[in-house]
């Protein structure tokens, strides 16, 4: 997860969208907003959060902490370097949130606002399927069952 972070388009967007999680959280458990509400609110901030992470500005930030250049030392998996260090740290401080505090107050409202954001990914994918190729590009029904280059492992005695 560490490494992820490092990609300067990530960090920010990641942490915006824990954060709208968190308020999502909020304002369903101790101020009794309406769902409805808190997702349109919620799911906009994650968006927002994510567009601005992507932006000159906040990718420089990220960057910088980047270049930093403090810890530099090999261990049994590679050199570690300050990147990975820092962005090692927030993830673990992003598990260690996940571990002490109470399942609706991080874990499930920002696994919600994430689902959002996967759906609308998803639909967005298979919208764009149908504007790119409305036919799907004519494939075959059924081909067979014989795959070029692999060797079915039941066919070979591997499962015997």
């Amino acid at each position: 997860m560490a490494g992820v972070f490092s990609n300067p388009n990530l960090p920010i967007g990641f942490i915006i969208l824990t954060l709208a999680g968190v308020l999502a959280g909020q304002m369903t458990y101790k101020w009794r907003k309406d769902l409805l509400m808190t997702t349109l609110v919620t799911v906009a901030i994650a968006i927002v959060g994510i567009w601005l992470g992507t932006q000159a500005p906040v990718r420089a930030i990220v960057e910088w902490i980047n270049e930093l250049k403090l810890v530099q030392y090999q261990t049994p998996y590679g050199p570690m370097t300050w990147p990975v260090w820092f962005w090692g740290l927030v993830a673990l401080g992003f598990c260690y949130l996940g571990s002490v505090l109470p399942i609706w107050r991080f874990a499930q409202p920002v696994n919600y606002v994430s689902f959002w954001l996967v759906l609308m990914g998803i639909v967005g994918s298979i919208i764009g399927i149908f504007i790119r190729m409305p036919s799907l590009g004519d494939f075959p029904a059924f081909t067979g069952f014989r795959v070029k280059g692999i060797i079915a492992p039941v066919l070979t005695g591997f499962y015997h």
